[in-house]
């Protein structure tokens, strides 16, 4: 079997990554104390390449198949981006169910109860903010034009 190491290699899902998995636990974790900051802070280490790694082998090859499946791919309304809804789905219960659930305090209930509220909250923050972010980093940072998540309105 032949590995490509370039499928590893995702510029923008590093910075997308890296957002997420801090702004999400910061807004649904910490203020509602199922983890304490210094906690919050010392697992950031361990989220990030968590999120990075299970989103980009796992999680955008199943969502770019479900966008292709299920609705108009490439996407062509401004608001709804067909891989971004799925991959804000996946996530929004993968991370917690991991991190949460796995190695935190979170009951299963709020785990499953929240699970709408952070997907919503999840594909909002992608879809305007992180993602247009996350291009513009990786363009600066990396020196590299990801054509491929750049989608014209």
């Amino acid at each position: 079997m032949k590995f490509n190491i370039s499928k590893l290699w995702n510029p923008t899902g590093f910075f997308i990554s890296f957002f997420m998995s801090f702004l999400m636990p910061i807004m649904f974790a910490v203020p509602f104390g199922y983890i304490p900051i210094d906690i919050f802070l010392y697992q950031q280490l361990i989220r990030w390449p968590v999120a990075y790694f299970i989103v980009t082998l796992i999680v955008i090859p199943i969502s770019l198949y479900l966008a292709k499946s299920f609705f108009t791919f490439p996407p062509t309304d401004r608001f709804f981006n067909p891989v971004t809804f799925f991959i804000s789905l996946q996530m929004s219960f993968i991370m917690p169910f991991l991190l949460g659930y796995g190695f935190g305090s979170m009951s299963l209930n709020i785990l499953f109860l929240m699970w709408p509220m952070r997907w919503v909250v999840a594909y909002f923050m992608v879809n305007f903010a992180i993602r247009p972010l996350s291009i513009s980093l990786a363009r600066i940072v990396f020196n590299v034009e990801p054509q491929h998540l750049i989608i014209k309105f």
